[in-house]
């Protein structure tokens, strides 16, 4: 999924079916005020969802069918109505989450960060299901992951003000019916871009800073000069990409070490 406007040629899907070796274009809308925002996938069920930013303040969101062979508009006729200039960061194109048949969206931009999660299976109905979180144009929530299909966590910031956070980070432990910030938060506060689960730690990360957190043990640790936009985890190792080309990985192992006493 390419992030940018469509009338400058920046809204595109793309498949890889040898790892990223060749792409075909999938889907390519040439019209304007369309702007991707995030992507989410089924593995088992081989469907996915693409959202882009509003028009004329409602969301944008497509199905993607037949691993890909077939891309189509799904109508949120009863959708909450949006704030002015609210919409989704694609920042780490990790707005949304699907999971238990549900799609869960998060919000920014406009004054206040919300968590938008659909009630029904051809998720035409939808509920706002969090306490209104203030924010601003530059601020709101930025990444949404799952520990499992209960427990949910919420974390952004303001892109403007990197080195400092009145978000917090937000928990779920009802699969986003409810929501409240986490009784642990971050020794430092910052703007953070995205979060992953990676068994046995949560992860967040920003141009400002990283931090893994031990739900067991209650603690953080930071992870040193590690700035990024966005990471992921695959095989046993963190893969953070960063502002001009950085590109960096922690071995889960290495990570593991951290944790343990000093002596």
């Amino acid at each position: 999924m390419s992030a940018g406007p469509s009338e400058k040629g920046a809204a595109k899907l793309y498949k890889t079916k040898d790892g990223g070796q060749t792409w075909e274009l999938l889907f390519d809308i040439k019209e304007p005020n369309y702007f991707f925002d995030a992507i989410a996938w089924d593995y088992k069920k081989r469907i996915g969802f693409l959202l882009s930013d509003p028009i004329d303040q409602k969301f944008v969101l497509y199905k993607i069918l037949n691993n890909g062979a077939k891309i189509e508009p799904i109508n949120l006729t009863h959708f909450p109505t949006l704030l002015p200039r609210e919409a989704a960061f694609a920042a780490s194109g990790s707005s949304i989450l699907w999971l238990n048949n549900t799609l869960q969206i998060i919000s920014g931009g406009g004054n206040k960060a919300r968590i938008f999660k659909s009630i029904n299976t051809d998720l035409t109905n939808w509920e706002i299901t969090n306490n209104e979180i203030p924010a601003d144009t530059s601020s709101g929530f930025f990444s949404i992951a799952a520990k499992n299909k209960t427990h949910f966590w919420v974390a952004g910031g303001n892109y403007l003000k990197i080195d400092s956070s009145e978000i917090p980070i937000m928990e779920s432990n009802d699969a986003g019916k409810n929501w409240s910030p986490i009784e642990n938060p971050l020794p430092k506060n910052y703007y953070i871009e995205k979060v992953i689960w990676s068994n046995p730690y949560w992860i967040v990360t920003g141009p400002a800073g990283s931090h893994a957190f031990h739900p067991m043990i209650k603690k953080w640790v930071n992870l040193g000069e590690s700035h990024f936009h966005n990471i992921i985890e695959p095989q046993q190792k963190i893969i953070g990409v960063g502002a001009k080309g950085q590109i960096g990985y922690l071995l889960k192992k290495d990570l593991d070490k951290l944790f343990l006493p000093k002596k």
